[in-house]
């Protein structure tokens, strides 16, 4: 011991550093603790990720393969000469010049039918007097297999995209037709045209020389009293002419069987009052004369020859110009209108 030095401060200082080593002794643990746990827990991690890709594979397996497209093939061109020799035939194909005894494979997968039975071979014309390069050494190819339900389901929509079945053909031959709108006959006397025809049917009716004296007041009250009264049937006539001629008639009986006048010549208690006209031309008589034999000779064909059973009244009307002015237009003026008269 140095002399002049206390023994008991030497002893004071030599244990002065223990504390310091008791304390950083449990941060090493900690620190060790810590380091372990973070082991464990990439351990763990590590394991569930490697059970949860080994079932993904084994499902997949399962499954079976997905089926590949094929590779696109973008276009090929070749320029032509511009004018080859005569009796020079070349074949202009985008694949590679086979031998004149060459065929080549096409895959099962690319032929467009519903289901690929094994490989197709294609033959391709023999290239004459064209020099058959070598055949370059092809590596062996991997066969890909479609699973049979996915070669099902493309070949179902190859036939749907493909042809329509009976069955829409059916459908569309039993469609409805689309229904056309009946025929009306007006018979409102609000029409200008209906009303100036009764007008003009009521100035005649004592004109007429085949009725009574009787029959033409009933005849007059009927047709002033009407609720309605329209036109169902009309034919021409050419010039000087009152005889009804078969068209005529078949005329007639085109326009007395639409569903409109049927409805109204059906009625018993119509009456049908037949009015007769003549072009201007000529003189008044004869054109009355005229327009009275056109109108008895059409009564005398619906009555026989189409057996209608009304009431009929044939009324001269005379020269008119109802339905045109001008030399063009008498053709129209030369005419015999059926009009039904409502009870």
């Amino acid at each position: 011991m140095p002399a002049g030095r206390d023994p008991n401060e030497t002893f004071a200082n030599a244990g002065a550093g223990t504390p310091h080593r008791i304390r950083v002794l449990p941060l090493v643990l900690v620190a060790l603790v810590v380091i372990g746990l973070g082991f464990l827990i990439a351990w763990g991690l590590n394991q569930l990720l490697r059970s949860a890709f080994t079932r993904t594979l084994a499902a997949s397996a399962e499954a079976g393969p997905a089926p590949t497209a094929a590779p696109a093939v973008g276009p090929v061109r070749e320029t032509l000469p511009a004018s080859p020799p005569p009796g020079d035939v070349r074949v202009v194909s985008a694949q590679p010049t086979l031998p004149p005894t060459a065929s080549r494979s096409v895959d099962p997968d690319l032929v467009p039918t519903s289901v690929a039975a094994g490989p197709v071979v294609q033959s391709l014309p023999s290239n004459d007097g064209a020099v058959a390069p070598a055949p370059k050494p092809s590596r062996p190819r991997a066969e890909t297999t479609i699973a049979p339900s996915v070669a099902a389901e493309i070949a179902r929509r190859v036939e749907e995209t493909t042809a329509p079945t009976p069955r829409a053909f059916a459908a569309l031959a039993a469609a409805p037709a689309p229904a056309v709108p009946p025929e009306v006959i007006d018979t409102n006397l609000r029409n200008p045209e209906n009303a100036l025809i009764k007008q003009e049917v009521l100035k005649r009716v004592d004109q007429m020389p085949d009725l009574s004296p009787e029959n033409r007041d009933k005849l007059y009250a009927r047709v002033e009293r009407t609720p309605g009264m329209g036109r169902v049937a009309t034919i021409l006539f050419d010039t000087g002419e009152s005889r009804v001629r078969s068209t005529d008639i078949e005329r007639l009986r085109s326009d007395l069987s639409s569903p409109a006048a049927q409805r109204l010549v059906d009625d018993p208690t119509v009456v049908l009052v037949v009015l007769g006209y003549a072009d201007p031309t000529g003189g008044a008589d004869l054109n009355k004369t005229i327009s009275q034999a056109r109108a008895n000779a059409a009564v005398t064909a619906m009555r026989d020859r189409l057996k209608l059973s009304n009431v009929m009244h044939s009324v001269a009307m005379g020269s008119s110009t109802l339905f045109g002015e001008g030399r063009d237009q008498l053709q129209k003026n030369r005419v015999v209108e059926v009009w039904a008269v409502m009870p």
